[in-house]
């Protein structure tokens, strides 16, 4: 069941023209299906029952037994991928020895399973060619999730290959450029780049990838072929490395699209290639595809499917689905019920390099939400971000790490994004007692760092466009770091067994509460009145202020590690960051409608790919 053969010329610099594809004819395998997975990500491919391996690694059922491919990487949900796959027939595929059924499943996304259509397998003598033809559901109301099932007689059942295909004349011959920024993380991406290499030319498919590196430590590895460009860079963020990746794919000419990803990404190439092959089968320019983020810790956790972030609204997100166990049931209905999302993270998100040049370029806002402001821009000029079930990568999860010095980045870039977005007015108020409850969530878990960023990013907000327009961004970057680092060394890291007495955590109601309250969670108490044990909380995600009401230490355990990260109560760095909120509370509050109409205005700029020609990589 081979990949057909994608033509290794380069591209035309105006992409997207159609080519016929006489491999393609009887059926394209948009989504082949990896039957080669590890065993403990066995949930994200069957169901249940039990099978052995060959000695070629394909899957062995005995007699009578069974196994259900319904999981997030082998079922089928049709709503995202309706309009790329449009009325064209569709058929799985697959290559079977032995005896026994295939069964082709269906099931609405508020509704049961119905067996759709089976057939009986007699190849004893060879492996034979399963096809299950089938169409999607045209009412979008009642679209689901398709998957396959196999039921061993006789001798039993092997499985060697297995794919959704789609049976149509015209594909697009395309050449997606893979750009991958990163900063000191050598390792990951000569990991990730060579795994690429050797998969898409095993697949044949025309590519190239280009690593923005913006520490300039990464070493080019022999082996890497020509079709890999290494660019060495000034710390210009994230959002630098990829515009410049982004530019530097438009000034070659060769791209006809761009897909974007992380350097810490635990890359799945099958996903990859579904994702190139979404780019062969739709045309439309007004379309992005993302893919989903996994927990690199629990590799078969949802860490986010794409969300929707409200516009009008200043840090408020409605996910399309929270962190969950992908094998489950209701996260498979969940992913295949109606869903509007506006972003997908730049962890792995791609489109035409039309369609970038459609919608503009990255802000050049360094690091986070330079992702968010593009995902919610297209959907407001008419674009669209689809994020197909079966499409990810692996990721560090959210709860893995405090906010640290990203909280700078976060609140800036965030009130940058509002007030170019907004669609019914600024509201000071309202932003304001936002940022005052995040302030006072710093301060009462000891994180004065976070909460010096939070002032210093209100300051720099009111600076204007000129605050990405004209200043360093190299600079500005060394400066938000010298100032977290002073008001940050309460904070150390040390290992479980070393960090002395602790209680667990937990959340205190009625008096405790009112003393956290009434104290600061301890700031305005006596030293004496203090609790000397640390305050331990699972990780990340657990932290909250409403447990630490007398504790002078607390910590959360490091996901992935044996170690702690410890904050302890400092009444010097509490006094400094109050004094310095309240003096930012003063300036935010008389001069942000005026600086909010200065950054709308600047939004052509912003997003202009003549911004980033003449930027100073």
């Amino acid at each position: 069941m081979s990949t057909p053969t994608l033509s290794h010329e380069g591209a035309a610099p105006s992409p997207l023209r159609d080519a016929i594809d006489p491999e393609a004819v009887e059926g394209f395998e948009f989504f082949p299906i990896n039957l080669n997975f590890p065993a403990d990500l066995d949930g994200l491919y069957i169901e249940s029952g039990g099978f052995s391996r060959d000695a070629s690694g394909a899957l062995r059922l005995e007699a009578d037994g069974a196994l259900a491919f319904d999981g997030y990487f082998s079922a089928l949900y049709e709503r995202d991928l309706a309009e790329a796959l449009g009325d064209r027939p569709l058929e799985l595929r697959l290559e079977l020895q032995g005896a026994g059924r295939v069964e082709l499943w269906r099931r609405p996304s508020d509704g049961p399973a119905r067996l759709m259509r089976s057939a009986e397998i007699d190849a004893a003598d060879g492996f034979a060619l399963a096809r299950l033809p089938f169409a999607l559901e045209p009412d979008d109301s009642a679209r689901g999730r398709w998957w396959f099932a196999l039921k061993a007689d006789g001798d039993g059942l092997t499985l060697r290959a297995a794919a959704w295909t789609v049976r149509t004349r015209v594909l697009r011959a395309v050449r997606p450029e893979i750009v991958i920024c990163t900063f000191r993380r050598e390792t990951q991406v000569a990991r990730n780049v060579s795994q690429l290499q050797a998969f898409l030319d095993a697949k044949a498919v025309d590519w190239g990838v280009t690593v923005v590196d913006n520490a300039g430590t990464l070493v080019r590895a022999p082996h890497w072929s020509q079709r890999v460009t290494l660019i060495a860079q000034r710390n210009v963020g994230g959002a630098g490395g990829f515009a410049r990746g982004i530019l530097e794919a438009m000034r070659a000419g060769r791209a006809t699209h761009v897909l974007l990803m992380d350097d810490d990404a635990e890359i799945d190439c099958v996903s990859v290639l579904r994702m190139i092959n979404l780019f062969r089968l739709d045309p439309r320019i007004d379309v992005f595809y993302g893919g989903a983020q996994l927990d690199v810790f629990e590799p078969q956790t949802l860490a986010d499917a794409g969300a929707y972030w409200r516009p009008s609204d200043f840090e408020k997100v409605d996910p399309r689905l929270p962190p969950c166990d992908l094998a489950s049931d209701a996260a498979k209905q969940a992913l295949a019920a109606p869903s509007a999302i506006n972003f997908n993270g730049w962890w792995f998100f791609g489109g035409a390099i039309d369609s970038f040049r459609r919608f503009g370029m990255p802000l050049p806002c360094f690091v986070h939400l330079d992702d968010v402001e593009y995902g919610v821009r297209v959907a407001q000029i008419g674009g669209k971000i689809v994020a197909p079930p079966g499409v990810a990568i692996w990721h560090e999860p959210y709860y893995a790490k405090l906010e640290g010095w990203f909280a700078y980045y976060n609140i800036r870039n965030e009130l940058i994004r509002y007030c170019l977005q907004t669609e019914t007015g600024v509201n000071p108020r309202r932003v304001l007692r936002r940022l005052r409850r995040r302030h006072r969530g710093f301060v009462l878990t000891q994180q004065y760092g976070a909460a010096a960023l939070l002032t210093l990013a209100m300051q720099h907000f009111l600076r204007g466009p000129a605050v990405l327009l004209d200043d360093d961004p190299e600079r500005l970057h060394r400066e938000v770091m010298e100032v977290y680092k002073r008001h940050n060394n309460n904070a150390s890291a040390v290992p479980l067994a070393e960090c002395g007495p602790w209680r667990p955590a937990r959340r205190l109601r009625g008096l405790g509460r009112l003393i956290g309250r009434l104290t600061f969670n301890g700031h305005l108490l006596p030293r004496g009145l203090l609790l000397s044990d640390i305050a331990l909380f699972e990780n990340r995600s657990a932290v909250h202020r409403n447990a630490l009401h007398r504790f002078a230490r607390w910590g959360h355990r490091e996901a992935g590690s044996d170690r702690v990260l410890l904050f302890a109560l400092d009444r010097g760095l509490f006094r400094a960051c109050m004094g310095a909120m309240l003096r930012a509370e003063w300036g935010f509050a008389k001069k942000f409608r005026d600086v909010a109409g200065q950054w709308r205005a600047s939004a052509p700029a912003l997003r202009a790919l003549e911004t980033w020609e003449k930027f100073l990589f």
